[in-house]
C-alpha cells in the first residue's frame, strides 16, 4: 500500500505493515480488532487508514473515532499532526454545546472524522445511530468488557459499513479469556 499523500511524517516498517492489513480488511469488506501491544502505534497505523481512504478511494468519511474520554485530546492531537488534511470534530461539552455541534453535521464534507467518548456517544445515542458512518473505530475496547452488555449493543446498532476494535494485546487476550471462562 503506497504511504497516502495525506500523511504526514514516516511510518515505521511494522506500521505499514499495519496498514496494509487494514486496507486489505477494509478491500474485502471485513470488519477487525487490531491488537498490539500499547505504544506501538494503533492510533497511527488507524489515522493512515482514514487517509489511505481519503486518498486512494475518495472515501472521506464521516468516521466515528469512540476512545475512553482520558485520550480524546490524544486523538484529536495526534489527528491534526499526522493528517491535517482531515476536518475532525471533537465531540464534547455540555448538551447544550454537543447540541450546537450536531447542527450542520448532517450536510456533507462538515467534518471527515468525529472523535467522541463512549459515555457521550452512549448518552447521545439517538443523533449518533441516525448518522451514516462510514468507519466506526472503537479504542481501548477492552473497556467494553462484555460483548453481551448493553454498551456494546447499543454501539452495534450504530448504522456504520465498517468497525475496528483497537485494543492493548494483553488487554485482548484478557478478554478472550475471560469470555471463554464464561462461556463454559
Amino acid at each position: 500500500t503506497p504511504i497516502p499523500s495525506l500523511l504526514r511524517g514516516t511510518l515505521r516498517e511494522y506500521q505499514h505493515i499495519g496498514l496494509d492489513w487494514l486496507v486489505t480488511m477494509y478491500e474485502k469488506d471485513l470488519n477487525g480488532i487490531l491488537a498490539d501491544e500499547m505504544g506501538l502505534g494503533k492510533t497511527i497505523m488507524t489515522i493512515a487508514l482514514l487517509a489511505h481512504l481519503a486518498c486512494e478511494k475518495g472515501v472521506w468519511g464521516p468516521h466515528l473515532i469512540i476512545v475512553p474520554t482520558s485520550v480524546m485530546l490524544n486523538w484529536e492531537l495526534e489527528l491534526k499532526r499526522w493528517c491535517p488534511g482531515l476536518k475532525v470534530l471533537v465531540y464534547f461539552g455540555t448538551p447544550k454545546e454537543r447540541k450546537l455541534k450536531r447542527q450542520g453535521w448532517s450536510r456533507p464534507n462538515f467534518f471527515n472524522v468525529c472523535v467522541t467518548s463512549y459515555q457521550l456517544a452512549l448518552q447521545d445515542q439517538a443523533a449518533f445511530r441516525r448518522k451514516k458512518w462510514e468507519y466506526m473505530i472503537l479504542d481501548e475496547a477492552q473497556h467494553i468488557k462484555n460483548f453481551r452488555s448493553q454498551r456494546w449493543q447499543t454501539l452495534l446498532n450504530f448504522n456504520a459499513k465498517h468497525r475496528l476494535l483497537l485494543t492493548g494485546l494483553s488487554c485482548f487476550i484478557l478478554v478472550l479469556i475471560l469470555r471463554y471462562s464464561s462461556a463454559k
